[in-house]
């Protein structure tokens, strides 16, 4: 079968569930890797591996959110969205950060950061004039008591060096 549209089948077609297509977004391919109609109706046809997208649009994206409560070490891999509420003093570490030359993106969800001592990693805090300061008290911001406060950390090089701001 060639040129032949999933959507374009009707539901009682004479595909066999083990005939193969191409995997393929709008007109262009994404990749030579081939599904099964049946994986492709069952929705299991997925595809593996690091993949290169070139003018594509992702929807229906999800970010997870992971509840690290009074931790002192956040890890990457639990989400690139975690809550947390530090209690007392705390040193936090960032741990599992992807390989370099990927970019890896935390949004901390901070619950009453500001109750709170905390002994940052080290992190190049973006000021609001644009520079940057590995102090955090130097990076003119004052984390709330009671509340919520949203800090942004990213890297590219697997965490050797990480940029940061709190979002307001």
């Amino acid at each position: 079968m060639a040129n032949i549209k999933i959507s374009d089948l009707p539901a009682a077609s004479s595909v066999a569930a083990g005939d193969l297509f191409e995997v393929s977004q709008g007109s262009g391919t994404l990749t030579s890797r081939k599904a099964t109609a049946a994986q492709i109706r069952e929705g299991l046809a997925t595809l593996s591996g690091a993949e290169t997208l070139a003018s594509k649009t992702l929807k229906g994206q999800s970010v997870q959110y992971y509840n690290s409560g009074t931790t002192s070490a956040l890890d990457y891999t639990n989400g690139s969205h975690q809550r947390w509420a530090p209690t007392g003093s705390v040193t936090l570490s960032v741990t599992n950060w992807p390989a370099s030359g990927v970019l890896g993106e935390l949004l901390i969800e901070g619950v009453n950061l500001g109750a709170a001592t905390i002994t940052w990693p080290t992190v190049n805090w973006i000021k609001s004039d644009g520079t940057t300061t590995t102090t955090f008290a130097s990076a003119g911001v004052t984390l709330v008591s009671s509340g919520t406060d949203w800090v942004f950390l990213w890297t590219r090089d697997s965490g050797t060096s990480v940029y940061g701001k709190v979002v307001r």
